[in-house]
């Protein structure tokens, strides 16, 4: 889970850039560090929400080992957080002194509140834990990143959401909810369904057991081993999708992409896409069992087949249909890209 690249330069009101992994408009001049436990059990919920930080989560799994190595009740029934609060700022003696009153606790997820989205509310999930920052006033010539990371039951779930920052979550079950705006998204491991939501943010996972739903803009995703359904709804973003570990996605696909290219591989099952502006490239495993239609408006469709017949279905369009096997799953393609050559395999 290494090897990911900012892709975004944001900066504030006042122009100054500020990066997802440190700010680099100001120095860093304060960090308050500390640790924080509190119970959380299969099936509950570890909230976390950060405008500016970091989030790395793993899970543990009963008889495995807690932080650094250390075996424990808390690492299999509790979570096991450790974070930090950095103050940039040009004073230091200012940045020191509002670093020392944020506080940062862990405190039960209210039903009130609840978890969000797919993880539904506190009740609904089993209740959980929140992680709750609190800051005073600060001072216009202050900036402040939260960094969190620690471990959790492998059965737990989450609900994470940071506006610029990493967000990593290995070893976890679902189904839960991730929010990126700006920053790389990793995840790698995951038991059951996810639900994730990525917008400027580099987007990375490798191996969801369930169904995996991802919506973003702008940016590119790379996705691999998949055992449920891929659900694609993105913008002015590339996906890639591989078949690495060579059982590639074990559901269906339905994408709906613009301005962005396409590039799916290791597809066994149902394929359903929508595509404006956007290259679209298929691989299938073989051998193919499928009743193939495939649509293309100025430009083509690259894939690996050999069973389709081509021909014209209006100006400046080609319909591709053929039959593979018995015919058991559907492929529908529908897209409008710009001029792309066809290619064999």
């Amino acid at each position: 889970m290494a090897g990911y690249e900012e892709a975004v330069r944001v900066t504030d009101e006042a122009g100054n850039l500020i990066r997802t992994g440190d700010d680099g408009s100001l120095p860093l001049q304060a960090v308050q560090k500390g640790e924080l436990e509190g119970s959380l059990v299969a099936g509950q919920v570890l909230k976390v929400s950060l405008p500016m930080g970091e989030i790395d989560l793993r899970g543990v799994k009963e008889g495995g080992e807690g932080e650094e190595g250390e075996q424990g009740v808390g690492a299999v029934d509790a979570a096991r957080l450790q974070y930090e609060v950095r103050v940039y700022g040009r004073n230091k003696q200012v940045a020191q002194g509002y670093a020392g009153r944020v506080k940062v606790s862990l405190r039960p997820l209210s039903e009130t509140s609840g978890a969000s989205g797919a993880v539904g509310t506190a009740e609904e999930a089993g209740g959980g834990l929140e992680l709750v920052v609190e800051e005073p006033p600060r001072p216009a010539e202050l900036k402040v990143k939260v960094v969190v990371r620690g471990a959790l039951p492998a059965a737990a779930r989450v609900d994470l959401e940071s506006g610029y920052g990493l967000v990593k979550v290995v070893d976890l079950g679902g189904p839960p909810v991730v929010r990126n705006g700006y920053g790389p998204t990793g995840l790698g491991r995951l038991a059951g369904d996810w639900s994730v939501e990525v917008d400027y943010s580099a987007l990375l996972v490798d191996g969801i057991a369930g169904d995996l739903e991802m919506r973003g803009d702008y940016s590119e995703a790379n996705v691999s081993h998949v055992g449920g359904d891929l659900t694609i709804r993105s913008d002015y973003k590339d996906i890639r999708v591989a078949d690495v570990r060579g059982d590639g996605i074990g559901g269906d696909v339905r994408a709906s992409s613009s301005y962005g290219d396409l590039r799916l591989a290791g597809l066994r099952r149902n394929v359903e896409i929508e595509a404006k502006f956007a290259n679209v490239d298929l691989g299938f495993t073989a051998p193919p069992d499928h009743c193939f239609r495939l649509r293309s408006r100025y430009g083509s469709i690259a894939d690996d087949l050999s069973v389709t017949e081509e021909r014209s279905a209006g100006s400046c369009e080609k319909l591709r249909q053929g039959v593979a096997g018995r015919g058991q799953y559907r492929v529908s393609v529908e897209t409008d890209v710009w001029e792309a050559p066809a290619r064999n395999r």
